[in-house]
């Protein structure tokens, strides 16, 4: 096929929905990515496929989900199911994924070790009758080590699911050797084996907050569970509690940098998980024995569908509740590393055995948090996003909590939101404060005015078109014009009424080099709006 090389954009290529990072290509380069292909569709054809091992996981892994989507499930509980069993969440619902993530449940949609530890409770459990036997039961070992391995590479080698599976090897293999088992080293042993294989996992949102909900969870949950073995039910309560408790402490600060809110309610919601996930996951893999062998599975598709039932309603209720999260939480990379050093001085606090070392880590505690506070991102009242799609500029006005968003693609087809989720959420913007208008419409809302061919947000204007560049200034102390065609007349805005030209995101990076170069022989201000990230801090 014919194709051509240009430099790596992370709006066109990538749903940010999943992977956004504010700086676009330094993400994608953190990937290992440095340009990207434009290919025509009609110079496509395909003339075979790869027939290797991970071919043959993947496959495996679509036959077991289409089980799934055919049994008698409804669809809810069937997408749910794929996503939390084998990782595929391709048709999960946007909502249900949202709402899950506002409770502090968005790691139950993300194979994890609690995945993976329910599993092998539940093959240990079908397993259970060969530890009748003294010279067989260490046998049982090996089974469960293949299905393990089997399992993670089924579900794509997430490294969530390595790092857990590669902890139970270790178990397994004290267990069989009849040694002492470190679950320290058996962690950093997981992070040595996925670096090895993958290094760049190491800037990976999911791979530094599965280590650190591990880590959290190893060093805090018995510290939370001081009670000695004759309370053994009290223990138990304390131990539900303590471990989402744990994982929280080790997170908190990455989830909030990364997805920019807090789920005030996790405690509530990570309970309920805990009694009702593990029965909906083994429900799922029955299922799948049951459909293999022709059994009669309704019965079972009802009790699943059941349980899920509850869980959706009940996180949909925690969700509606009023402050159910902090959202609109824009942490600077100090401010992460101020309160990540918090995080482990409260682990020193219950490490110190002296009341003076005690005090010092609380000290600690304070100062960090202060200097981290500091850190935190100050949004300006009034700001505008540019980004793009189907080739066509969209425009996204925000002022306070409210956003309004011009585009002359078909509603309908518009999902400016989906693929930039993270934004509106660093902003604190639910989707019920989203108006969409076309650029010709008229407007005028508090901070925000539109008029034809231009915008006003705040105190600057926004021209749309060259034409009007000429037209006398309004009440606007600070002039823009969005350049969104390729081959504008540059030398014709030097004696024009603008201030700064805008170079628009749609434009592709071998025009906007060639429109920048042109600006600057000409003497004429501009921002390409691309390396400011899209983002345009008006003035007030």
């Amino acid at each position: 096929f014919e194709a051509s090389l240009q430099q790596a954009d992370a709006s066109s290529s990538f749903n940010p929905s999943e992977n956004f990072n504010p700086s676009g290509q330094a993400f994608l380069k953190s990937r290992g990515i440095v340009a990207e292909g434009v290919i025509s569709t009609e110079s496509l054809k395909i003339t075979g496929r790869n027939e290797g091992f991970k071919s043959f996981c993947r496959d495996t892994r679509d036959v077991l989900v289409d089980k799934l989507l055919n049994s008698s499930l409804s669809s809810s509980a069937a997408y749910f199911l794929a996503t939390t069993v084998f990782g595929d969440s391709d048709n999960l619902e946007p909502d249900v994924r949202e709402r899950f993530r506002s409770v502090g449940l968005a790691h139950t949609l993300a194979l994890s070790g609690f995945h993976l530890g329910i599993i092998i409770l539940l093959v240990s459990f079908l397993l259970r009758p060969l530890t009748l036997g003294d010279d067989v039961a260490k046998f049982r070992f090996f089974p469960l080590l293949l299905i393990v391995w089997g399992y993670v590479f089924v579900t794509g080698m997430m490294p969530s699911v390595v790092r857990a599976a590669t902890m139970a090897s270790g178990f397994l293999l004290a267990r069989l050797a009849q040694r002492s088992y470190s679950t320290p080293n058996s962690l950093a042993v997981a992070v040595i084996v996925i670096l090895i294989f993958d290094p760049l996992a190491l800037y990976s949102s999911g791979f530094q907050l599965s280590f650190a909900a591990t880590a959290s969870i190893v060093f805090f949950s018995r510290r939370f569970v001081p009670l000695g073995s004759s309370h053994v039910r009290l223990r138990k309560l304390l131990a539900a509690i303590a471990l989402p408790l744990s994982a929280m402490l080790g997170t908190w600060v990455i989830s909030a940098y990364y997805f920019h809110s807090f789920p005030l309610l996790f405690m509530a919601s990570n309970l309920v998980a805990c009694l009702l996930l593990p029965p909906l996951l083994c429900g799922g893999i029955l299922l799948l024995l049951f459909q293999t062998v022709g059994l009669d599975s309704a019965w079972l598709c009802s009790v699943i569908d059941f349980l899920y039932g509850i869980s959706n309603d009940f996180s949909a209720f925690l969700a509606s509740l009023p402050n159910a999260e902090i959202d609109g939480i824009n942490l600077g990379v100090w401010s992460m590393v101020f309160f990540i050093l918090a995080t482990v001085a409260l682990g020193l606090v219950f490490s110190c055995n002296h009341l003076k070392h005690k005090i010092l880590c609380f000290a600690s505690i304070c100062c960090l948090a202060l200097l981290g506070s500091c850190g935190i991102e100050r949004l300006p009242e009034n700001e505008v996003f540019f980004t793009a799609q189907h080739g066509k500029p969209v425009i996204v006005c925000r002022t306070g909590d409210s956003c309004l968003i011009f585009s002359d693609i078909n509603p309908s087809h518009l999902s400016v939101r989906q693929r930039h989720l993270e934004w509106f959420r660093s902003r604190g913007l639910s989707s019920t404060s989203d108006s969409i208008l076309p650029f010709s419409a008229k407007y005028q809302n508090g901070a925000i005015t539109k008029l034809p061919g231009r915008i006003i947000v705040g105190s600057s204007e926004i021209i749309l078109h060259p034409e009007l560049a000429f037209s006398p200034k309004s009440k606007a102390c600070a002039r823009y014009l969005l350049l969104s065609v390729p081959d504008p007349d540059i030398g014709s805005l030097v004696n024009s009424h603008i201030d700064t030209v805008l170079i628009s995101p749609n434009l592709s990076k071998r025009e906007s080099n060639e429109i920048q170069k042109r600006l600057r022989s000409a003497s004429v201000p501009f921002i390409d709006l691309r390396s400011k990230n899209k983002i345009f801090k008006c003035e007030n």
